[in-house]
């Protein structure tokens, strides 16, 4: 039964819909109009808030009918009502949160801003000719409450449902390359252009026998992929591996048997996915799907023939045995500083292994990705160029702001003292009633570095007037495991040995050259 809408919902706009037990509110921090006028494009998502009085797995029976249902006739007029106009609704996703117990309805926006209770899972509904479809449940707070059996029956729909709903939006095969025993085709489980928006663009070579499926990875699987598969997807893709909007693309490269190949390709785990670069450069990534594959066919991966191109391929698979131990706080390497948890980065660096230090490099970069994804496609919609994230100016910063407390003044004759100041800029302030109250900001922060000489110049490009602070917690929020231990290691792994000692000589010239041409 639909109830008249209270006190609550007259002082505040953000409650469109209510029934018994029931309310739908619009977005925490948006106004009504400014929520109507930006998810107002067709294929974008307006995003509503559920709360309702009753356990998750009873939410269905207070909305009294099924959600698709709920959604068009109730959701929708309820936007159109709010917004005074007929908006451009493409799909509605519905946030589902419980209301505890002891708050009153006035409070859900708060809540709502808090982020407290935080959603329990979202429904994602596809608007169309009058009718909603779900076509997405994505779970949020439920999983770590929930077992895979409970979070199954928080989907609205039925299993047979989700199966028929996949079969009939599984379209794209287009056809990238054909040769001998081999077909590498595109996949997708939507229709229209989502396969080439997507952060995970999927390909699958299908392949006749086990010795066709070994062309395609020994000796150099980077090289079939630059040369065969990219062309492919960037004549259906122009603007691969850049067109998805938070994440430099990535392509997720599948294999299956013509004879007996998965029924459903999304539980298919011989996978392995590759970053690219802006020249198209191709390199793979050691994550899970490298784990799980390389448990079954790691040795396709390097031929065994002793060639030129086999011995290359073998220390590839050297350094990605390293990234993947490094991302996991595992260390694998073998060296001086390879005693302590994160000291893969030092080692590659005191080897002058470029091409580990990029490898380890891409792992970070893909962890800041994962977690600063929104935060870098908003700058690079205000015009900044996202440069992909290194250890190497970090590591370069922490190293130059501690060599003091590392080695002491004694250490070198021609130390230096250098010091960064920034001041923060001035603003002026206004109370809520438009009256001046002053300037604000003007706050000066410096920081002093004691470094050798020939360090100076390593000091103009990284050092800070924060002494690297900045730097350093954002490695932390990035949830590397490598890379933060590496940065903990500093004191352990340099400070153990003399300054002048040939290593950290060695280790200051490889980290000056490398950094200051990254």
């Amino acid at each position: 039964m639909i109830a008249t809408l209270n006190v609550f919902a007259q002082d505040n706009d953000r409650l469109i819909h209510q029934q018994e037990g029931l309310w739908l509110l619009s977005a925490a921090w948006e106004t009504s109009q400014e929520w109507c006028e930006n998810y107002n494009f067709p294929n974008r998502s307006f995003p509503v808030n559920l709360f309702y009085d009753v356990p998750h797995e009873e939410r269905w029976d207070r909305i009294g009918e099924p959600l698709d249902v709920w959604v068009t006739e109730k959701v929708v007029p309820a936007i159109i009502r709010t917004c005074g106009f007929e908006p451009a609704i493409g799909y509605v996703n519905v946030a589902m949160y419980r209301k505890p117990d002891n708050m009153p309805p006035g409070e859900l926006l708060g809540a709502l801003k808090s982020n407290k209770p935080r959603p329990w899972d979202s429904v994602t509904l596809k608007v169309a000719a009058g009718q909603s479809e779900v076509v997405k449940h994505t779970v949020h707070d439920a999983q770590y409450h929930m077992s895979p059996e409970q979070l199954s029956a928080l989907d609205p729909r039925s299993k047979n449902q989700i199966e028929e709903q996949y079969r009939r939006n599984e379209i794209n095969e287009y056809e990238l390359y054909v040769n001998d025993g081999v077909k590498v085709v595109s996949w997708f489980d939507q229709r229209g252009p989502a396969w080439c928006e997507h952060a995970y663009v999927s390909v699958i070579a299908e392949y006749d026998d086990v010795a066709a499926r070994r062309t395609l990875l020994a000796p150099d699987h980077s090289t079939f992929l630059e040369q065969n598969v990219v062309p492919g997807i960037k004549k259906i893709c122009p603007e691969f591996p850049n067109a998805a909007k938070h994440a430099r693309q990535v392509i997720q490269f599948k294999f299956r048997p013509k004879e007996g190949r998965i029924d459903d390709e999304r539980a298919n785990p011989h996978r392995l996915n590759f970053a690219v670069s802006d020249n198209d450069r191709i390199s793979l990534i050691t994550d899970l799907a490298y784990d799980e594959w390389k448990e079954h066919d790691r040795g396709l991966l390097v031929s065994q023939a002793d060639t030129p191109e086999a011995h290359a391929a073998r220390i590839r698979m050297a350094n990605l045995d390293q990234v993947n131990g490094w991302r996991k706080g595992k260390d694998t390497c073998e060296g001086m500083f390879c005693s302590v948890a994160g000291g893969t980065y030092y080692q590659a660096i005191l080897d002058n292994n470029i091409q580990l230090v990029e490898a380890l490099d891409a792992s970070l970069d893909q962890s800041a990705q994962q977690q600063f994804g929104g935060i870098i496609s908003l700058a690079e919609d205000l015009g900044e160029a996202h440069k992909a994230f290194s250890m190497l100016p970090i590591l370069a910063n922490a190293y130059l702001a501690q060599y003091g407390d590392l080695y002491g003044t004694g250490c070198k004759d021609n130390l230096i003292t250098k010091t960064i100041t920034h001041r923060n800029p001035y603003y002026e302030m206004y109370d809520y009633q438009g009256f001046y109250e002053g300037l604000g900001g003007g706050e000066v922060y410096r920081h002093t570095y004691l470094i050798g000489q020939d360090m100076e110049e390593l000091c103009d490009k990284v050092c800070d007037h924060l002494g690297g602070r900045i730097e350093t917690d954002f490695i932390r929020y990035t949830k590397h495991k490598g890379a933060i231990n590496s940065l903990t290691a500093l004191a352990d792994l340099v400070g153990k040995h003399d300054c002048d000692s040939p290593v950290i000589r060695q280790f200051e010239d490889n980290l000056r050259t490398l950094t200051l041409r990254h």
